[in-house]
Order: C-alpha cells, then sequence, then structure tokens
C-alpha cells in the first residue's frame, strides 16, 4: 500500500483519468489546447493540477483553454494563490464563457494586487474559488461594493459575514408603502444590484443576498441557503471554517445542498476543510480515487477501507465504501454505520442525509434507531 500510494506518477494518471472522466464527450474540445506541447510539459511538471481539477468535479471543454490562456497572460508560470485563482477561473467555464471566466480571474488579481481583499482569499482552493467566481454580481458590483466597504470599519474579516448583514436595511414595506411581497414593484422595478439592496433593503432574502455580495467583493466566498420560511447564507472565516450568516435554525435546519464538490447535506461543506486539515489527508483521497478505478472488486474494498483508516473524514469514501456494502447481511451494515457516526461527531445533518440517501431500509424496517445519536 505504501509503495503505491508514494508512486507519484500513478497518482497523476488517476487524477487525469478522472479530470477527463469528468470532461466526458466534450474531450475533442480540448485538443487543441493539450497541441500547445509547452503547455502539456507544465501540466506535466505540475500533478497538483489535475488533482485539484479532480477533486473540485467541475470540469467541462473550456476548462484546459481558460487555464491555458491565463497561463500564457502570466507568462507561462503560475503557483500558489495564482494557480488556485486561474483553477477557480477554469472551474466555472462550464456555467460562463471563457472571457467572463478570465474577467474574474483578472478583477480578483487586481483587487488582490490593490489590498482590497480579506486574508481569507489567501486560502482559498479551486473550488472555493470556483464558488467566488460563479457569484451572480457582475464586476461592477463587486467593485462598486468595495469602494463602499472601504468607510465602513467595524466590518473585518473576521466578522465580515454577520456585520455585512447590516447593511441591507431591513423593510417590509418601501418608501410608498408597497410590500416586498409585490416584488418588483418593491424596488420600483429597477434591476437587482447590491446598490438597489442597500438603498431599498428588504427582507431575510435581500439581507443574506445583499450581506454575500459584500463579503464576495472582499474575497470570501459564499452562497445563499434556505432555512424554514427564511434564507440564510454561508462564508467563509478567517479560520477556515464555513459559517451561516443571518441565521436562525443553524445547519440542522438548513437545505440548499453543500455547494462545494462533496454532494449532501448543507453542512457537509464544514467538512470539506477538516478533512484537509487532517491527517494523511492527500493518501486518503488518492486511495479513495483509486478505489474508482479499480477493475477487482476485492481491491476496491480494500482501497476505500484504507481510504477512512488514514482520513476518517473521507465522506465520499464512506459513500462508496456502504454502496458497496449494500447487499452484505445487516448486521455488518449496522457496524459499518456505527463507525460512520463516529467519524463524523456533532454533525447531524450529515448523518440524516447518509441515512437516508444510502441507508433507507433502516427507516422502513425499524423503528428505533440501532445505535444512538447523542442529541
Amino acid at each position: 500500500m505504501e509503495s503505491l500510494l508514494k508512486d507519484r506518477e500513478l497518482a497523476q494518471a488517476c487524477y487525469m483519468a478522472h479530470f477527463f472522466a469528468l470532461v466526458g464527450k466534450e474531450r475533442t474540445y480540448i485538443l487543441h489546447d493539450l497541441k500547445d506541447k509547452e503547455f502539456v510539459k507544465w501540466l506535466l511538471d505540475h500533478p497538483e493540477v489535475f488533482e485539484k481539477l479532480a477533486f473540485a468535479r467541475a470540469s467541462g471543454k473550456d476548462t484546459l483553454a481558460v487555464l491555458r490562456n491565463i497561463w500564457l497572460k502570466e507568462g507561462k508560470e503560475l503557483s500558489g494563490v495564482g494557480l488556485n485563482m486561474a483553477l477557480g477561473a477554469a472551474l466555472i467555464s462550464s456555467s460562463r464563457e471563457p472571457e467572463a471566466c478570465e474577467a474574474r480571474y483578472d478583477f480578483y488579481k487586481k483587487s488582490f494586487t490593490e489590498k482590497k481583499l480579506f486574508p481569507q482569499f489567501l486560502t482559498l482552493e479551486p473550488w472555493e474559488f470556483g464558488i467566488l467566481f460563479r457569484g451572480r454580481e457582475s464586476i461592477e458590483e463587486l467593485a462598486w461594493a468595495q469602494d463602499y466597504l472601504a468607510g465602513k470599519k467595524k466590518i473585518q474579516a473576521g466578522n465580515a459575514g454577520y456585520a455585512c448583514c447590516g447593511l441591507i436595511p431591513y423593510r417590509m414595506k418601501n418608501k410608498q408603502g408597497i410590500s416586498v411581497h409585490a416584488g418588483g414593484a418593491f424596488y420600483d422595478y429597477k434591476p437587482i444590484s447590491l446598490q438597489i439592496y442597500v438603498e431599498y433593503g428588504g427582507v431575510c432574502g435581500a439581507v443574506s443576498k445583499g450581506a454575500a455580495g459584500f463579503v464576495k467583493a472582499k474575497g470570501i466566498p459564499s452562497y445563499t441557503i434556505g432555512q424554514p420560511g427564511h434564507c440564510a447564507f454561508v462564508w467563509k472565516g478567517t479560520d477556515g471554517e464555513w459559517k451561516i450568516g443571518n441565521n436562525i435554525y443553524g445547519w440542522v435546519w438548513s437545505e440548499g445542498g453543500s455547494g462545494g464538490p462533496w454532494k449532501g447535506a448543507v453542512s457537509t461543506i464544514t467538512t470539506l476543510p477538516r478533512f484537509w486539515k487532517g491527517e494523511d489527508a492527500a493518501a486518503s483521497s488518492l486511495c479513495y480515487y483509486l478505489s474508482l478505478l479499480a477493475s477487482d472488486s476485492q481491491k476496491a474494498d480494500i482501497l476505500l477501507k484504507e481510504a477512512v483508516k488514514r482520513n476518517a473524514s473521507n465522506y465520499p469514501a464512506w459513500q462508496a465504501l456502504t454502496k458497496r456494502n449494500a447487499k452484505r447481511p445487516e448486521k455488518e451494515k449496522l457496524v459499518l454505520l456505527e463507525r460512520f457516526k463516529e467519524a463524523f461527531p456533532e454533525n447531524l445533518t450529515m448523518w440524516e442525509y447518509f441515512l437516508k440517501k444510502n441507508w433507507g431500509w433502516i427507516g422502513k424496517r425499524r423503528m428505533v434507531m440501532p445505535f444512538t445519536l447523542d442529541c
């Protein structure tokens, strides 16, 4: 196992295989970029490129084109934050034109150079840059927000997601007495923007969307989530953990998906940074991706068990391991489930999602859980 995981060429081939599988039928489009031998050599000399693209799970026909264009613009060299930024811009090519992807990169690079961003920006991985760059706000809005925030000394990096909520007045009716539930009439039919949110205000949706936009202007990834009768948002704190802004019900009552590459409950996004901070994360991740390529079922099981052994927070490995053991005796399944519970303490929503998605049979066959949730 150790020799397998230390084989860097094998690891790079594994991540390349997953990247091209993500591209799917559109892979013929990227042949143009791969005709550039110097670019190909650079890719091969930087194995982290395909590793990070595969982990982000969001690639398309223009992914390498955007990356190559930025690479050329930067003198055929990318590293550190610049590389993660470029990969983040490349990731959003599945939903935006290449020119728009590169414009986001340019805007945030300029903002970083001018010291207009909060320190979270330096810590972002490509998948987090993808969230940041996918923001609905125009570049003009973000630039306006940066200038607006320049005079708000009370908004610091550590409290940004909370303090920015106060920038949007909470109003049920506008100055003419028109209810927010009237839709466009509340805003005098003006196009919605951060400026409009500040001027007109609104209820929870406006507060959360506006605050999320302001923190994105400062280089912090953020997106809205749903709570019962309420709209909140998540953002990345200075400690590397994801927080909830404009929160009422917490992670347990939040919905709308994780927003990251690990699909599941909203709280799944809190596990991602903890996984990478944990022990042996890179080896655990490689075991998982190798297991997906293994043609031998027994070897795939060994690799998945090794993945969760090296880092118990490897959520995709747990999902794959559970799927592979779906036909095992019930007692064996329960042992696996108990181990999953121990791997994610205090994350009740992940347990619930995992049970519903992978263990629906429990709810049908048992009225009482075979283990304690400690809630």
